[in-house]
């Protein structure tokens, strides 16, 4: 994938947007990759692949080709996200045991953006799968907005209706 910084972003927009009708191009910022720049056909052909998982009449998640979601898929689109922005990567081990230790040291950005940019859906299905309870979970969430003031207010709506907040 080429490459370009949010300074070339400006100066060369032609080009940039020329080179993401032929493939996806990432924009860093600070030598972080930040964006992507991709044409509407390979977006539409990501979110057909990407597309939320669907429920059955059982309630049962399904992949986009009707069949359940997998471990596997499961930690790749949850670590796909809360790994993107960092340079360090944590493992679905280590963020299962931050969760459920409530001790978010030293992977605590991960673990931030585990709780607020992972869908709130995704995220159950990921604890459910490694075997971590909802109390667990709601109790991990509540320590770690305690501790650096990230909150997901769509999250909090659901942990509400299971458990109140203490």
């Amino acid at each position: 994938m080429t490459q370009y910084s949010t300074s070339d972003l400006s100066r060369k927009s032609g080009d940039i947007i020329a080179e993401a009708l032929r493939r996806p191009v990432t924009i860093t910022q600070r030598n972080k990759p930040r964006l992507v720049l991709l044409s509407i056909e390979d977006y539409r052909k990501l979110s057909a692949e990407l597309s939320p998982t669907r429920s059955n009449e059982a309630g049962e998640r399904r992949a986009p080709r009707g069949r359940p979601m997998s471990k596997r898929e499961v930690d790749d689109l949850v670590l796909g996200t809360v790994n993107a922005p960092y340079k360090r990567s944590i493992t679905a081990a280590a963020l299962v045991k931050s969760l459920a230790s409530g001790k978010s040291e030293p992977w605590t950005v991960h673990v931030a953006t585990f709780f607020t940019d992972v869908r709130p859906q995704l995220i159950f299905e990921f604890a459910e799968m490694h075997g971590i309870s909802r109390r667990v979970l709601a109790a991990s969430y509540r320590a770690l907005k305690t501790a650096t003031g990230e909150r997901n207010p769509a999250l909090e709506a659901i942990l509400d209706q299971l458990a109140p907040a203490p």
